[in-house]
């Protein structure tokens, strides 16, 4: 398990068929995210159909089976740091270079039509050393948490739901922290 969140938990796996490591996002079905079930699955549609170097790969969706009352979303595994982890030793020119990445990916989703949710240092993950990569698109972060309400957009911390104007706001406080080390608001 490599965290937990408002709509499920996020587990490490290996594919023994293909032989490679991937990231399990289980949406449980009382969650917001899977409601009426239709929706959450059209956007994980668009998602699968996202090939784009900044943005994580959606590979497949179980759904909810014998009992179990979640879906599983398979995704692409990146095995590297989190901005988070790696912030402390970001010089301002690779900062510039990894937010660029970072824009790249959530303008490729959002002309998809999907707001990732709550774009922060802590999904946002670093392939092959250093090459930004967006995770968990569509599925926010419960903005109860301290790391996700000093990014967070106001709209969504008052419930009125994400957007592409939120997932901005958001982009916006990590530049903000990434040139200061601290949040914009605490």
């Amino acid at each position: 398990v490599l965290g937990r969140a408002s709509f499920g938990e996020v587990m490490q796996a290996r594919d023994t068929r293909l032989g490679r490591s991937v990231t399990l996002r289980t949406v449980r079905l009382d969650s917001e995210h899977a409601n009426a079930g239709r929706s959450f699955l059209d956007a994980v549609r668009v998602l699968a159909k996202i090939t784009d170097p900044n943005c994580t790969e959606v590979y497949s969706v179980l759904p909810p089976e014998d009992g179990v009352d979640v879906h599983v979303v398979a995704m692409e595994f990146v095995d590297g740091p989190s901005l988070a982890d790696h912030a402390p030793t970001t010089e301002p020119a690779d900062a510039i270079r990894l937010m660029d990445g970072v824009l790249r990916g959530l303008s490729t989703l959002h002309g998809r039509g999907i707001a990732h949710g709550h774009p922060s240092p802590h999904n946002i993950r670093l392939a092959d050393g250093d090459t930004p990569k967006i995770c968990g698109a569509g599925f926010s972060e419960d903005p109860d948490t301290e790391r996700a309400w000093a990014l967070a957009a106001p709209e969504v911390l008052l419930g009125r739901g994400t957007s592409v104007a939120s997932d901005v706001f958001s982009a916006a406080a990590i530049i903000w922290w990434l040139a200061s080390r601290t949040p914009p608001f605490s």
